[in-house]
């Protein structure tokens, strides 16, 4: 019983471990897009299996025009022949009238997901653009500088406001690691392949050696006196 008992706090510890060991890829996008519009935008990217979750996000304020905005992402990975079953989370929104005056919202996963669509394979782009030129990642306001590409435009608005996450599977394999992914391209506006912006992994975080050994050390306090408590009242 007693060892049992220690066996059990050590696993404790290596489940730490492996829970706390999965990376999560952050790219960062150019400063400027291939029209030569300011842009700002991260990506999360994890994977566990052959599920991929990615939480895009606009940074940059008041734009100007929707050629700034986030529209989605391309996302190359190695091994990948396809990709299926998107879905996303609820959002906020945020609706632009003529006049510059912001009306926020939300949004179900459902209806953000139908409104993105995923084409390709080992380069699988995730957009908007696939089914209209609404729901957006747009940056934080006070969008007093928008011109008529965002402000009062219908066919754009609703923008999602700020950032929103998905989940798709992958084909091609049993399973995929963040080491799979080759590269990331951002999206922007409403002209499919014309305004990219090139992703740059920024790091990818992983436990330091001595917060593992701190857990470590921290759980084990836990069996050596479950061990003790067992030996003071041990019946033979």
């Amino acid at each position: 019983m007693l060892r049992l008992i220690k066996i059990t706090g050590f696993c404790g510890a290596v489940a730490l471990l492996s829970m706390t060991s999965r990376a999560t890829l952050v790219f960062q996008s150019g400063s400027t897009s291939s029209a030569n519009l300011s842009v700002d935008a991260t990506a999360d990217v994890s994977i566990s299996g052959t599920t991929v979750t990615v939480t895009l996000t606009d940074n940059l304020a008041d734009p100007v025009s929707v050629g700034s905005v986030l529209n989605g992402i391309q996302l190359d990975v190695s091994g990948a022949q396809g990709a299926n079953n998107l879905s996303a989370d609820s959002a906020s929104t945020v609706s632009i009238d003529k006049h510059k005056v912001a009306t926020t919202g939300t949004a179900t996963g459902s209806t953000i997901a139908s409104n993105y669509r995923l084409r390709g394979s080992s380069a699988i782009t995730l957009s908007a653009l696939f089914t209209g030129p609404n729901y957006l990642i747009i940056g934080p306001g006070p969008y007093s500088n928008s011109k008529g590409s965002i402000a009062g435009n219908g066919p754009h608005n609703p923008f999602i406001d700020g950032s929103v996450t998905f989940s798709f599977d992958l084909s091609g394999a049993s399973s995929f690691s963040e080491s799979d992914v080759t590269g990331l391209t951002f999206l922007f506006g409403t002209t499919p392949g014309c305004d990219t912006s090139p992703g740059v992994v920024t790091y990818a975080p992983v436990p330091e050696t001595s917060t593992v050994v701190a857990a470590m050390l921290l759980l084990l306090p836990l069996g050596l006196g479950s061990a003790n408590i067992l030996r003071k009242h041990k019946i033979c």
